[in-house]
């Protein structure tokens, strides 16, 4: 949150000590060395409103269980032929069910369901929905979900269902991730094949070619087998 304050708001840098923890300072570039002063209490006053906004979502949304979250989503399209993100979380949830059982983790099953429940609910809290953190989505579910007691599986996988976002990244490391993320992407994929959102050779909108793609690369990063 502090960071994406620093780096995305205000295209300052942030600075890390050797190990890398994050310091309370920040470099900022400007033109000339006239009014240094004056220029520094500029720059450390508009990132402490941003901060103070940020503080405040965030206390905001701690207010309100991740789970009370979850019907908020019937108010957010995902797509207009696909209904809500609440009409594509319940498909995710029997798609999740099927894939617990063919991979035979079905001791897992209650964890599994609990993170594709939760998975998008941090898109209505006050971060994300305020456009000022939308980079964040999942982060914050993850954070929230630790703060109401959701098991710490449950609340990694609601971040690392995401992974991969972009070629080279991070892969899920946990099977609730897993599940929530190939869940999710076969979603995408067959109800956007399904209402004709098919991708050309100049556009894809949905990115539906990193979808199918991030399902590859987890099935094979995990070693999935399919019963």
């Amino acid at each position: 949150m502090l960071i994406i304050s620093m780096k995305v708001h205000q295209r300052y840098f942030p600075v890390l000590s050797k190990k890398g923890k994050l310091l309370p300072k920040f470099i900022v570039i400007r033109n000339g060395i006239d009014f240094s002063e004056n220029v520094k209490k500029g720059n450390e006053k508009v990132l402490s409103a941003r901060l103070a906004d940020a503080r405040f979502f965030y206390y905001e949304d701690l207010k309100t269980p991740l789970d009370n979250n979850v019907e908020k989503l019937k108010t957010v399209v995902f797509q207009k032929d696909l209904g809500t993100i609440y009409d594509k979380v319940k498909r995710c949830e029997k798609i999740a069910e099927f894939l617990v059982e063919k991979l035979k983790y079905n001791y897992m099953k209650e964890d599994i369901l609990r993170t594709v429940k939760l998975a998008k609910a941090d898109l209505v809290s006050n971060m994300i929905n305020e456009k000022e953190f939308t980079k964040l989505q999942g982060f914050m579910g993850e954070n929230y979900a630790l703060k109401g007691g959701e098991e710490i599986g449950v609340a990694l996988g609601i971040k690392e269902h995401y992974y991969p976002r972009f070629q080279g990244d991070l892969l899920p490391s946990g099977i609730e991730g897993i599940i929530a993320g190939i869940s999710d992407r076969i979603d995408t994929l067959v109800g956007c094949f399904g209402v004709g959102v098919i991708p050309t050779g100049s556009k894809d909108p949905f990115a539906l070619r990193r979808t199918a793609l991030g399902i590859v690369n987890i099935i094979i990063k995990a070693i999935l087998i399919f019963h």
